[in-house]
């Protein structure tokens, strides 16, 4: 997956800008982006204007805390903390590593990276991979913004568009392209 992203964006600053490409990316799609932009840096390709990411899936390893302290609450990922969920990237890895910055990107160098900007519910067990991103990126000097979303779940903006907080998380969206 992450080669065809890389050969899809080649193929996208054939014919634009990348001053002009934002790139987002919600749960493992999240996960994607971030890869991506630590593989176009690995290969000194200009990176997009800008990130955006929907409760991104930064740790296949499950390190950090609230895969375990928000598992209860979680309403859509929750249930799977210590079954499939998981174990979701198992197959994906093989004998790699799960720490690999490629894989679970939290552990990437993220230096001259575009600006980003992540929303996160605080019933997540992804959470506090935002957290780390955040703290990380903010580390290597990019200008970051993470937003917490009080009570929302699992990528909240797009289950459910007309709840109140969608609607303060898509405007947050559209001030941060413009």
């Amino acid at each position: 997956a992450l080669d065809d992203a890389v050969e899809g964006y080649k193929e996208l600053i054939k014919h634009y800008l990348p001053e002009n490409i934002i790139i987002v990316g919600d749960s493992a799609g999240g996960n994607q982006a971030l890869t991506l932009c630590l593989k176009l840096q690995e290969l000194q390709i200009t990176l997009p204007r800008a990130l955006i990411l929907l409760s991104p899936y930064g740790d296949i390893s499950h390190q950090n805390t609230t895969y375990q302290t928000k598992a209860q609450i979680d309403p859509l990922l929750g249930y799977k903390v210590g079954g499939s969920f998981m174990n979701g990237g198992n197959p994906y890895l093989g004998v790699t590593d799960p720490t690999n910055p490629l894989i679970s990107p939290i552990h990437g160098n993220f230096q001259a990276f575009p600006d980003t900007l992540i929303q996160v519910g605080t019933r997540e067990v992804v959470e506090s991979d935002s957290d780390v991103i955040l703290q990380k990126m903010t580390e290597s000097g990019v200008n970051v913004t993470l937003t917490k979303y009080k009570d929302m779940f699992h990528v909240f903006q797009i289950l459910f568009p007309r709840l109140k907080e969608s609607k303060a998380a898509w405007n947050e969206i559209n001030q941060f392209i413009s």
